[in-house]
């Protein structure tokens, strides 16, 4: 298991704009986009 999520991070870091990123960037990113989709 630890080996396919090596893999997989190996994987997506090839491919150009790829990025990863904390979930308190993830959540910052969101708020500052309007497009995202919120509840009602």
């Amino acid at each position: 298991m630890v080996k396919a999520a090596n893999d997989l991070i190996k994987y997506i870091q090839q491919h150009k704009g790829a990025s990863f990123k904390r979930k308190d960037e993830i959540a910052k990113m969101a708020l500052e986009d309007n497009t995202t989709i919120r509840e009602s």
